[in-house]
């Protein structure tokens, strides 16, 4: 990828392209990457504002890591995650908004672990709504 995507539906549509066009071993790289450490593939792919970056860092490890393995599933299974943003934040604001997931098992295993799980592919689903 020529350069950092914005974090809105176009830009995940576009990052999300890209992994999906990789060839099978070059995904599987990309898929361990998301796994291993989310937080530093979202900052390597999307131009994140620092509120974002920081809302990131304070997500509790346990929902990173499963959001994290559920959308690599999706990548290794060769389907895309349904992101839906539905408005933009205001550059650098901090912000309210809710955030729904679909498609992230409680039972999904972390660290580890991971390498042994059998992944029935579920339809992942992330959806973003700003409140004003």
């Amino acid at each position: 990828m020529p350069m950092k995507q914005k974090f809105d539906n176009a830009g995940v549509a576009y990052v999300q392209a890209t992994i999906l066009s990789l060839s099978t071993t070059d995904r599987a790289q990309e898929t361990y990457l998301i796994r291993t450490d989310f937080t530093a593939w979202m900052t390597s792919k999307f131009d994140l504002h620092i509120h974002q970056q920081q809302q990131l860092q304070a997500m509790p490890a346990t929902l990173r890591d499963r959001l994290a393995y559920a959308i690599a599933a999706s990548y290794d299974n060769g389907t895309a995650v349904t992101f839906t943003k539905d408005t933009t934040e205001q550059d650098n604001l901090p912000d309210i908004k809710d955030v729904i997931l679909i498609g992230i098992p409680d039972d999904t295993p972390i660290g580890t672990d991971v390498i042994n799980y059998v992944d029935v592919a579920t339809p992942v689903l992330i959806w973003i709504r700003y409140r004003h």
